[in-house]
């Protein structure tokens, strides 16, 4: 039952496995461990870091209801990373609502499969427990968290977790793939018996996506964060909101680099490497590279940045200096294809023959749409402190979308421009400032997070929330609005 569960699961990266301690032998009421080649020891040390969860080696030694399904693991997906967990069987509602958000946030956008790992009714006669087994896989297709008792699983703490994180990812019902118990498997009647059910829990679930507009962590943001030793600071009101999305994506205006050598222009960005520490924490995966600072201290500090971004975890896009093109970068999330890509015609580092370069990145937008992705393109344009987007910005954008693109995103007016649909797209002429210094005004302190709701390979909704910058220079939260 367990190898065909898993060879039907399709690709994943980190296995969470959910179990029984039976004997409730252990120290702490949740615990985990990073032993293991197999270990992923980045998500297990995180969840210890929130003091939900011990980390607690011995625990394990003899617990069947995590090694069973580690086996079937390691043939199956020899290269996936595994987090187990065991519950104490008094474990209770509020603590396993906890783990479920937990386990929800550091799991967004990452390629994560959550199991409970239970048997079903326990030493029963057989009609008995076939009877009971039945009631049990209903309130486990309906999802009826408050109506799964001590008795119906053998893990009560590890299903509630289980349905508490698969509400959280938008799940509304399970689904049954096979039912057996000790009769069927053995072939002997013994007088009492255990059943066995595997489920699947992944119904219409909806990718979420955010994207920001200019995020400059340098000049006077960044001195305020050097002065605070804080390399959060700027997003720390609105990191938790940020944490929700499926996908993050932004516009990354200059270098985070200590190399290069500035540029002779009016104006030069380049960040502390420290200020990575907020990108991350705030849940980007995205960053746009495709503007008129990234170039400000040369080539040296453009590729730098790009190993930061790759070594934290963080995709880029935008110009690649040895490709000689503009690239994409493919999704896939809660079963979206998604596809984002970044452009801009007054990039500040060598583009080889821009003309050709532009050519082939309309060719790859049309690619990728006839592949199936929903592409997002970020695009650099317009003109600054602009109230209204140009006829050359309508014109570029509505290529984009006749292209293939499903939205357009633009950056550089520094303040809020309009959002129109376009034929089967939408066009965001600029989101403004994100994280920025430019206090001088309201409109340049204001920005737009455009909010995409994508099921079933479509664009189903569209909203926007707008923001705030501080005078600390904190990006707060400040009205959500459907378009």
């Amino acid at each position: 039952m367990l190898e065909e569960f898993y060879e039907n699961i399709g690709q994943a990266e980190t296995f969470v496995v959910m179990g029984p301690r039976h004997d409730d032998r252990i120290k702490g009421r949740i615990i985990t461990t990073s032993v293991g080649d197999n270990a992923n020891s980045n998500l297990t040390n995180q969840l210890v870091a929130s003091g939900l969860v011990v980390d607690e080696a011995n625990g394990f030694k003899g617990e069947h209801s995590i090694f069973a399904q580690a086996q079937c693991i390691r043939r199956v997906y020899p290269r996936a990373k595994i987090v187990p967990i065991l519950f104490r069987s008094n474990v209770n509602g509020e603590e396993t609502g906890k783990l479920a958000e937990l386990l929800y946030c550091l799991g967004k956008g990452k390629n994560i499969v959550v199991i409970a790992s239970v048997d079903l009714a326990h030493y029963l006669p057989l009609a008995g427990i076939i009877e009971k087994d039945i009631r049990t896989i209903k309130k486990l297709e309906a999802m009826r968290i408050d109506e799964i008792e001590y008795g119906d699983v053998d893990s009560r703490p590890a299903v509630l977790t289980l349905l508490k994180y698969a509400r959280l990812a938008g799940v509304n019902t399970g689904k049954l793939v096979r039912y057996s118990n000790t009769v069927e498997i053995t072939q002997q009647r013994k007088g009492s018996y255990t059943g066995y059910a595997t489920m699947v829990f992944s119904g219409n679930l909806r990718c979420e996506i955010m994207v920001v507009g200019d995020i400059m962590l340098s000049r006077y943001v960044g001195k305020g964060m050097a002065r605070r030793n804080n390399w959060e600071w700027p997003f720390l009101k609105i990191r938790g909101y940020l944490n929700k999305a499926d996908l993050l994506i932004g516009n990354l205006e200059g270098p985070i680099s200590l190399l290069g050598r500035p540029q002779e222009k009016p104006y030069i960005f380049r960040a502390d490497p420290r200020s990575i520490k907020g990108l991350v924490n705030s849940g980007f995966k995205v960053l746009s590279l495709a503007n008129n600072h990234m170039g400000d201290y040369g080539v040296v500090a453009y590729r730098d940045t790009q190993e930061l971004l790759r070594e934290n975890g963080i995709n880029w896009v935008g110009y690649d200096l040895d490709g000689k093109e503009f690239i994409f970068k493919c999704l896939k999330i809660k079963g979206e294809k998604i596809a984002i890509g970044a452009y801009s015609e007054m990039l500040n580092v060598p583009v080889y023959n821009r003309k050709k370069t532009k050519e082939a990145f309309f060719e790859t937008i049309s690619n990728l749409k006839n592949d199936g992705y929903v592409v997002i393109v970020m695009v650099h344009f317009g003109e600054e402190y602009a109230p209204a987007f140009n006829q050359h910005q309508q014109e570029l954008a509505k290529a984009l979308i006749e292209a293939g693109a499903k939205v357009v995103v633009g950056s550089h007016p520094h303040v809020v421009q309009g959002v129109e649909r376009y034929k089967d797209g939408y066009i965001a002429y600029s989101l403004g400032n994100f994280v920025f210094d430019q206090n001088h005004s309201a409109a340049t302190q204001s920005g737009k997070i455009l909010k995409l709701i994508i099921e079933n390979g479509e664009l189903a909704k569209v909203l926007t929330d707008e923001t705030r910058i501080n005078k600390s220079f904190q990006v707060e939260l400040f009205k959500q609005n459907r378009i």
